[in-house]
């Protein structure tokens, strides 16, 4: 794939509750190594659009059509063991507000080890081992992982998610 190609292309995405369309994308292209921002007024459709793209907005009762291609694959239609396999590997989309990524009956090391065990990292020690270099990656000390996602500023969790 060269680098002018798209990896992400949208076409005719419309997602809709009942008869109600929420959101009508027609086209959206980007490009390897692209990082895009949906902007927009509150409800204006930029969170279900974004989930929609991960194949998760039949979660909260949407409706979806039109096409979505990664690499040129496919991904309204797929079946979610395939879709699980793309998301946070390939794709992945970052909230608006990190601290509601967290459960707060978890321990920060507990979503942590549970993310990372489900995209292949192996046992509980080698991806908790992960979860502890991902955060000195980011400058936060390891001992973030034993806190509950309420024990973290606002900067802490904006890094670890």
């Amino acid at each position: 794939m060269s680098p002018r190609e798209p990896r992400l292309e949208v076409r005719d995405l419309r997602i809709a509750f009942g008869d109600r369309v929420v959101s009508d994308v027609p086209s959206l292209s980007i490009g390897a190594g692209e990082i895009v921002g949906l902007a927009g007024e509150s409800g204006s459709g930029k969170s279900i659009t974004a989930t929609a793209i991960l194949g998760l907005a039949h979660t909260v009762g949407a409706t979806v059509t039109g096409s979505v291609t990664l690499d040129g694959e496919e991904l309204i239609g797929r079946p979610e063991s395939e879709l699980r396999e793309v998301r946070g590997r390939r794709i992945a989309m970052i909230f608006q507000s990190p601290v509601g990524s967290f459960n707060p009956l978890f321990r920060v090391g507990d979503v942590f080890v549970r993310a990372l065990r489900l995209h292949g990292a192996g046992s509980k020690s080698a991806a908790r081992e992960r979860a502890r270099g991902a955060l000195e990656e980011v400058l936060l000390p390891p001992e973030l992982l034993d806190r509950y996602p309420h024990q973290l500023s606002g900067g802490q969790a904006a890094r670890s998610t």
